[in-house]
């Protein structure tokens, strides 16, 4: 019996990516000196910002980690507007049937600006943002577990990047496989996760009407 739903962010309740890029490149490549390749940053996702920032350049980090903070806060209502279509309505389904939780790679600051933006302050039970030091999805899902006493049947984790089944895979709960974003990578999800990869919020919720009772 499922007793949780882990949510991750970025990509999964909103198409937070273009405005991440966006400041990533305008923040911090006057910080860092130089022209930055997708490639560059993608290289550093997983971390918290401060600790993608750690990554790409010497200290001190502090004057990029505010420049990225406030053009984050203010690029929000121009670069991402909305949660995608479905989610209020399945947050608000879920909410007082069952805790949700929040466990992302987004780091603290930025995961309060959004959370504020979209009004989701008081949405999740348990919420984990990212670390600067290490790639922790592996490490949240264990901390949520042991916070509730949950076993990790009792979890389902939603989120939408391959590295997202595999940290499920290892600590041993299910991934729910967000693939409604523009640039989904679909037939890996298929192949690391087979019948649990979802083209659109209805499918998903669909799942957990027949999966949460």
């Amino acid at each position: 019996m499922i007793k949780r739903i882990v949510f991750d962010f970025d990509g999964t309740l909103a198409n937070t990516v273009p405005i991440c890029m966006k400041c990533f490149h305008d923040a911090w490549e006057p910080h860092v000196g130089h022209t930055m390749t997708d490639e560059e940053i993608f290289a550093t996702f997983g971390f918290s910002e401060e600790g993608m920032i750690r990554q790409l350049m010497p200290p001190p980090w502090d004057a990029a980690l505010e420049d990225l903070y406030q053009m984050y806060e203010d690029l929000h209502p121009s670069l991402c507007s909305t949660l995608f279509d479905g989610i209020p309505e399945l947050l608000h389904e879920w909410k007082g049937q069952i805790p949700l939780d929040l466990l992302t790679g987004k780091g603290a600051r930025c995961c309060e600006i959004s959370l504020r933006y979209f009004g989701l302050e008081n949405t999740f039970d348990i919420l984990i943002p990212g670390d600067p030091e290490k790639r922790h999805k592996v490490e949240g899902l264990r901390a949520i577990m042991a916070q509730s006493g949950c076993q990790p049947e009792e979890l389902v984790y939603i989120g939408d990047a391959p590295s997202d089944v595999t940290a499920c895979q290892t600590a041993g709960v299910r991934c729910l496989s967000a693939a409604w974003t523009p640039d989904a990578k679909i037939h890996l999800l298929e192949q690391l996760n087979p019948g649990l990869v979802f083209l659109t919020v209805d499918s998903l919720r669909n799942w957990l009407k027949e999966n949460c009772k």
